[in-house]
């Protein structure tokens, strides 16, 4: 894993870009916090914190796809020697 040079302007200019991902982690810091007052026992604070970095997951996996599907596809649109599929006519 490389290490990029990240600092707080382009993290909050990244989140503020992605808002299902800054919806995920405003969760964990509230949980972490214990906005809500109800997070009193250890356990019950591991088990919404897991929950919450498994749904922090599912977003940033979802996010790289959308966002490699669109790179791709405008790569392949600027490629004259490549074809959107599409239905098969006998003049094809």
């Amino acid at each position: 894993m490389t290490t990029n040079e990240f600092n707080d302007e382009d993290f909050f200019h990244d989140l503020d870009k992605n808002s299902r991902l800054k919806e995920v982690i405003r969760n964990l810091i509230y949980i972490v916090k214990n906005a809500e007052g109800d997070v009193i026992l250890a356990d019950t604070a591991e088990e919404k914190i897991a929950e919450e970095l498994r749904r922090v997951g599912v977003v940033a996996m979802e996010t790289w796809a959308e966002e490699r599907v669109e790179k791709i596809s405008s790569t392949c649109e600027k490629e004259p020697s490549i074809r959107r599929a599409g239905k098969k006519t006998l003049l094809a």
